[in-house]
């Protein structure tokens, strides 16, 4: 997490850079991971280079693939009984803001310079949020 938050600082290059090297092992990705990343995801969507935008949708594939159901999961706030949870209130709030980013990138519009193919796919995959 800090050497992508540190990339982020240094620069959209540096940080494609080391998002290939945390897709190889997505096993160790968590929610906090995806709130980092679902902000950079949606500029990188919009970008003129092609590496970037393909290496965006190859990370959100994963975010969505892995992620996307405990996302839906975990958005009523009122699932799994009342008292305090704050485990369950956490993972909440996480979820809604991941919520929020995915609903951005759902509306991108169709990007021209690359194809529409990859990210329309993606988008209907966030339709159900």
């Amino acid at each position: 997490m800090g050497a992508l938050k540190q990339a982020i600082k240094m620069g959209r290059t540096v940080f494609v850079d080391l998002l290939g090297a945390i897709l190889e092992k997505t096993s160790s990705w968590n929610l906090d991971l995806c709130m980092l990343l679902l902000p950079e995801i949606f500029e990188l969507l919009q970008s003129q280079h092609k590496f970037h935008y393909t290496r965006a949708c190859d990370t959100l594939r994963v975010i969505l693939s892995n992620f996307l159901p405990i996302i839906q999961d975990n958005l009523d706030p009122w699932v799994n009984g009342l008292g305090v949870d704050v485990t369950r209130e956490e993972r909440h709030r996480k979820c809604l803001e991941c919520q929020r980013w995915l609903l951005q990138i759902r509306n991108l519009p169709e990007s021209n310079h690359f194809g529409t193919t990859t990210l329309t796919q993606l988008q209907n995959m966030i339709v159900n949020i």
